[in-house]
């Protein structure tokens, strides 16, 4: 027989094969570069047209980089001598402060600013405030001094050069502790954003690396289970790979986080799972096409089968992948940066491993058969026995599951149902949690050092508060201003979420010092407060605790709230301070509008002691018209004068609110938008997801009712998973949002191929248990094998210590099993019941006749 077949892919295989190799060494490179570089920036996670990421990027440009890193280390006293000398080896590092300046040749411009805790007490305590040592102290408590260990630090601030590597950075600053300063590493303490932010960084790097390996053999091991053909495992193994690679290259060379260029995509904390969602989804699918493949080389031949395999499962395959895709692209709509960015990159990757299952595996099938038959000297054979025995056909106990099934559908889907709607119930209970400290579990070395730094120093979750004014509009001096801030500062303070505070009041003069000398005159006390405020301006810029720009001023409160152990840490503590906030400035507009009140009330009793005066008047003049003209006109006069004193004592009151605004910004007000978009975003995704792939399923089914009907074994993956979280009280967080809309777009997979079996055995001429039962035994086998392959894949990354890679695996194997149960238990029983009459194909022509069936495999 020819070796030459009459398909397309036996006429192009090697040209198929040719292209895919030469593009390697691109898909390659790309796979590499976008394995370098990660973006995990999660103060950035927002839009910028959120009013909370516009508040913070108003904030950065008046204040500068919040990035910064508390470092500490055991016995770090005040008088610790390794304090200065570890500030001079960091400063050897930062940008200089003068434009032009001379930089040393090591200097990596890596940090903007050091401070350490003796420099700030020693600042306090010298002229011109010259606070007595207790008092300067109480004012550094929680914020760089311990108030019972006296344990302090050094907080370093890192310049826009060090935060684009923050893990080469942080790294950095170890070093200059540990190997320059002798610092054992145990005992050295960091924490701030820039040290969180490194860490998610590092981790999201290598929270699969060393799971990959574990991964790929699972998969590679129930791929050889299932298909029992080294040959065939070859084949679907490479494809896998080439979309795994592809997919990771497809980061580098696409970039959609900014449509402006096309090179230099970043991976991220979430998006580091994507190449293996796609890679396990190829492997199953390509187990799908290997088994139609194996069907038509038994039933006719090897040669055509490739394609024979690609005819019998293009449709269902493009289904599948077609509602894979749009499970997991409706994530694109969220909010949340590596939440889009996972939806967006997973869709058309889903959509282009298409190409490969359908190109590169049947031209590698053609090319091993042809392999194969030179081999055997030019003669085709056989349909080896061992190797084209399919599991199904050896697993009787598949076909006794699904003859229970039809025997007892009734009850089947009624208990299905039931645990459906009692579980979507609880599926109402769930909360999210963004706490990227959260990402590591308990004795991570991020969460020990904020645990002894906060026992040591203090809690070191930053909140800021800015108090704005516009000197065109506010009629208050710098020491009005001042005492506002003061006030504001003080009512924050009295919240349960603040333990400390930094702001122009730390830097105010002593009280006492001031009030001795000017005791009697508090007018000339005011007077002198607001010249030496004004002296001290430059020192309060140089804090970055005010700034200006032409008439606005702005005047900054650092806060530091308590811990976050709660799941509700970031709403309480962002509600708390920013509701105190708001009141005291509703207060002050509520103070205003009484007087206002007060005043219009007041001249309102003047107009009616007036008109009773003179109605008298009337009465007792009324014979002598001259002397009423005159008392006329006097109250004339009178209302005249009564309306002038009011609109004087309206100027005098000026709205005190007027030219000032505030703004509440920070990590935590980032992070609780951040947390509730989260939420919106699982919600909105999973119905946006559930109604494109319902018009879908309706679209193929051909029927309303049918494709409505045929998204209940779908959604129950997801209802009874995050239902059993909801009513356990477990939250979820970035990982595992992701995982219902993906597992619902997985879930139609298996049901397109369930009913497409069925829908064929009804159009043969089977009854509907009848065709429920060849659908069970065409398909149920490669079902369980490729949800084996996924599932099990995918629940080795619950071994992470990372905990959105760990959480995305759990939960993407818990839904796979559950989607399993949807599609071979929920299925089934609704096929075989009298809902399964809207599954049947509606023909204008008479029935077709029973037909003699195929054995089946």
């Amino acid at each position: 027989m020819k070796l030459s077949g009459t398909t397309c892919y036996d006429r192009w295989y090697w040209l198929i094969l040719l292209a895919f190799v030469a593009g390697l060494p691109v898909i390659g490179w790309g796979a590499f570069q976008a394995g370098q570089t990660h973006n995990n920036n999660i103060q950035k996670w927002l839009p910028d047209d959120f009013e909370e990421s516009i508040n913070h990027q108003r904030f950065l440009s008046y204040f500068g980089s919040d990035e910064f890193v508390l470092v500490s280390w055991e016995g770090c006293t005040l008088d610790d001598p390794r304090i200065p000398s570890f500030a001079e080896l960091v400063r050897r590092h930062t940008v200089p402060e003068e434009e032009g300046a001379e930089i040393a040749a090591d200097n990596e411009q890596l940090f903007a600013r050091v401070t350490t805790g003796p420099e700030l007490l020693d600042d306090l305590m010298a002229e011109p405030l010259e606070l007595p040592r207790e008092e300067a102290l109480e004012r550094l408590y929680g914020l760089i001094v311990g108030r019972e260990s006296r344990i302090t630090g050094t907080i370093v601030v890192l310049s826009e050069k060090g935060d684009e590597d923050r893990v080469a950075t942080v790294k950095r600053l170890a070093e200059l502790a540990v190997t320059e300063l002798g610092i054992p590493a145990p005992d050295l303490r960091m924490v701030g954003d820039a040290v969180t932010n490194a860490a998610v960084d590092l981790e999201s790097e290598s929270a699969i690396q060393g799971l990959l390996a574990a991964a790929g053999l699972i998969a590679l091991t129930m791929a050889i289970l299932s298909l029992r053909s080294f040959r065939l495992l070859t084949v679907v193994l490479v494809v896998a790979i080439f979309c795994y690679v592809w997919s990771e290259a497809m980061v580098y060379y696409l970039d959609f986080s900014s449509f402006s260029r096309f090179f230099g995509g970043k991976m991220n904390l979430v998006l580091v799972v994507m190449p293996v969602l796609v890679y396990v989804l190829t492997m199953s699918a390509g187990v799908h096409l290997v088994n139609y493949y194996r069907d038509a080389a038994a039933e006719s031949s090897m040669l055509g089968a490739p394609a024979e395999a690609i005819d019998h499962g293009w449709i269902p395959c493009t289904l599948a992948a077609g509602t894979t895709a749009v499970g997991v692209g409706s994530l694109a709509v969220s909010s949340i940066q590596p939440v889009r960015d996972f939806g967006s990159y997973s869709a058309v990757g889903i959509l282009i491993s298409l190409a490969a299952l359908f190109l590169l595996l049947p031209a590698l099938l053609v090319f091993f058969d042809k392999l194969w038959i030179r081999l055997r000297g030019g003669r085709v054979p056989n349909w080896p026995h061992g190797e084209g025995e399919l599991l199904s056909e050896r697993s009787s106990w598949v076909d006794r599951i699904g003859a229970a099934l039809v025997h007892r559908h009734t009850v089947t889907s009624t208990v299905c149902l039931l645990v459906l709607l009692f579980f979507a119930a609880g599926a109402a209970q769930v909360r999210t949690d963004l706490n990227p400290r959260k990402f590591f579990d308990a004795k991570h070395r991020l969460n020990l050092d904020y645990a002894w730094l906060g026992e040591n120093i203090g809690p070191h979750t930053p909140i800021e508060i800015v108090v704005e004014f516009d000197a065109a509009e506010s009629r208050l001096n710098l020491y009005d201003q001042y005492e506002l801030v003061a006030e504001v500062e003080e009512r924050v303070r009295q919240t349960d979420e603040i333990r400390a505070t930094l702001s122009p009041t730390t830097f105010r003069p002593s009280r006492d010092k001031v009030d001795s000398e000017l005791e009697e005159d508090r007018v000339v006390l005011r007077g002198v407060a607001n010249k030496r405020l004004d002296e001290n301006r430059t020192r309060l810029a140089d804090s970055l605790l005010l700034a200006e720009d032409g008439d606005v001023r702005l005047w900054r409160i650092s806060c530091r709230s308590r811990g976050l152990e709660g799941n509700e840490g970031f709403d309480e503590i962002y509600k708390a301070v920013r509701g105190e906030v708001e009141r005291f400035f509703a207060e002050r507009t509520r103070q205003y509008e009484e007087r206002k009140r007060l005043i219009a009330e007041k001249s309102a009793e003047n107009r009616r002691k007036l008109e009773t005066w003179f109605a008298e008047k009337q009465q007792a003049l009324a014979d002598q018209p001259d002397e009423l003209a005159k008392h006329a006109r006097q109250r004339e006069l009178s209302l005249e004068d009564i309306a002038r004193q009011e609109r004087l004592a309206l100027a005098d009151l000026d709205n005190p609110n007027t030219g000032i605004t505030h703004m509440v910004t920070g990590m935590v007000p980032l992070f609780y938008v951040a947390q509730n978009e989260l939420f919106e975003s699982l919600v909105y995704s999973f119905a946006l997801a559930f109604g494109l792939i319902a018009v879908l399923m309706v679209i193929l089914l051909k029927s309303t009712r049918a494709g409505l009907l045929s998204m209940l074994p779908n959604v129950f993956p997801v209802a009874v998973i995050f239902g059993a979280m909801g009513w356990w009280g477990r939250t979820i967080d970035i990982g595992s949002m992701m995982t219902a809309s993906v597992a619902m777009g997985i879930a139609v997979d298996d049901t397109v191929h369930f009913l497409t079996w069925f829908r064929r055995g009804m159009h043969d001429g089977m009854t509907r248990p009848a065709a429920v039962r060849h659908a069970y035994r065409r398909c149920a086998m490669a079902m369980i094998q490729t949800t084996a392959i996924a599932g099990l894949s995918l629940l080795v990354f619950g071994m992470s210590h990372f905990q959105p890679v760990s959480q995305f695996g759990t939960l993407m194997f818990l839904l796979l099993i559950g989607a399993l149960v949807g599609d071979l238990v929920f299925l089934p029983a609704l096929l075989a019941g009298r809902a399964g009459s809207l599954f049947e194909e509606k023909h204008s022509q008479a029935t077709v006749a029973p037909q003699p069936q195929p054995a089946e495999v």
